[in-house]
């Protein structure tokens, strides 16, 4: 941990950089407008990886599927990326056995 040393004559004592940037203020983000109005309505998906160490299995990439009406989120261990398209065909199928609706 780093500390930082300020002026004395404005501080009585120095502030860790955990202290000091929780005291700085942050704008809020704009809303885009779209929201979802329903579960499964828009999933972000992401392929992280390769990882430095292969996990129990040899995988070393994950598919990470976030749904961004309800904030569930899953993750598939992969061991090539080309395995992405396999584990995502079947959340497809069982939200259309579910909800009847398509996944975008």
């Amino acid at each position: 941990m780093r500390i930082l040393k300020l002026e004395e004559d404005k501080y009585e004592s120095s502030l860790c950089c955990g202290c000091d940037l929780g005291k700085f203020d942050r704008k809020a983000l704009r809303s885009s407008g779209r929201h979802c109005s329903g579960p499964r309505e828009r999933i972000h998906i992401d392929i992280k990886g390769p990882m430095a160490l292969s996990a129990i299995g040899k995988y070393k990439y994950f598919l990470i599927l976030v749904d961004e009406y309800s904030g569930f989120t899953k993750a598939f261990p992969l061991i090539n990326k080309s395995e992405a398209l396999q584990s995502y065909i079947p959340l497809c199928e069982h939200s259309w056995n579910l909800l009847k609706k398509r996944v975008t």
